[in-house]
């Protein structure tokens, strides 16, 4: 996206659907109502077995002048939340993308606010503020962190410590394909982790307090909402894509502690879940990059209780002033 360019640059709003049938209305009238004109929508039916695609065609027909901006893809057979923003990216024709999940809200002025930022510098990703919504209630105001990169990055991958949220943003979408920041096949839960953790270690970046997006929280069948087995594989593969990428690309070792405590901190939720350390390995084959932390794991996963573990690494997570 250049500066100060006039002409209002394409944007593509990328939406996967599933099982969402109670939520999607409201969903669709708010990014279909967006007062910025040069939108392309990209619905992705990831095989939903309820009437989703249905609700979606005929809410359409109240925004007959959105209908050439829509492209309805089907998969055949359901891949997973992961595949099926993929699907939307790949198909994205925008100088710009969005995500949005099917059972959120945008507000009205949402594309115009991240695209007026955007373009008030030569900036890869623009974050803008969020409030939450539950039992029709919402919540308060969320507003961007202010920060550096370093330290940005640095809480990312400490973990739980700031939103690794897809929406709510707007992506330069030649920044990602530039940098091969894709979905990767086969992660469908922390999906989001993989992208925000890799993008921001390059991407320039600016904030608004704006507020964009509304998230709900009260849906249980959402694919974010949904904990299993294959949810907790998946967050593990989702932390081994981003550890390989840093071990590959942080050759000056800025983040090396941070990763390490992230890395500690996956092994301790998926435990607490019921994986054993031995199952956690097979798909996340790294050890902590620092001596004291492969004792700490160590530890972990041979003879301290959990509860011990869980104590001591919130204490020893307290000593590291990113984390």
């Amino acid at each position: 996206m250049i500066e100060g360019k006039e002409i209002a640059p394409l944007v593509s709003i990328c939406v996967p659907i599933y099982n969402v049938s109670t939520y999607l209305n409201r969903c669709l009238d708010s990014i279909l109502g967006q007062t910025y004109p040069n939108v392309e929508y990209i619905f992705v039916d990831d095989c939903s077995p309820d009437n989703s695609i249905s609700v979606l065609k005929e809410v359409l027909t109240a925004f007959p002048e959105r209908a050439n901006q829509m492209k309805i893809i089907r998969h055949e057979q359901n891949k997973g939340v992961g595949a099926a923003r993929q699907t939307a990216f790949e198909h994205a024709t925008g100088e710009a993308i969005m995500h949005a999940d099917s059972d959120d809200m945008m507000p009205p002025h949402a594309v115009s606010a991240l695209v007026e930022t955007m373009q008030t510098g030569n900036y890869d990703i623009v974050t803008g503020a969020y409030t939450t919504y539950e039992n029709h209630s919402e919540g308060a105001v969320n507003l961007p962190p202010n920060m550096s990169r370093e330290r940005y990055v640095s809480l990312l991958l400490c973990q739980n410590k700031v939103k690794n949220n897809l929406w709510a943003r707007l992506y330069r979408r030649a920044f990602l394909l530039e940098q091969g920041i894709d979905f990767k096949l086969g992660i469908n839960y922390c999906e989001d982790y993989t992208v925000i953790a890799r993008a921001f270690f390059t991407a320039r970046f600016t904030t608004t307090d704006a507020l964009v997006y509304g998230y709900r929280i009260d849906n249980i069948t959402s694919y974010t909402h949904q904990i299993s087995r294959r949810s907790l594989i998946s967050m593990v593969k989702a932390n081994a894509v981003v550890i390989d990428f840093y071990r590959r690309n942080d050759v000056e070792g800025r983040y090396h502690q941070a990763l390490d405590m992230g890395l500690l901190n996956m092994y301790r939720d998926a435990m607490r879940n019921g994986m054993r350390a031995n199952e956690i390995a097979t798909y996340c084959p790294f050890k902590p990059l620092k001596r004291r932390n492969r004792m700490f794991l160590q530890a972990m996963t041979t003879w301290l209780p959990l509860k011990i573990s869980d104590i001591l690494y919130r204490v020893y997570r307290k000593m590291w002033e990113w984390c």
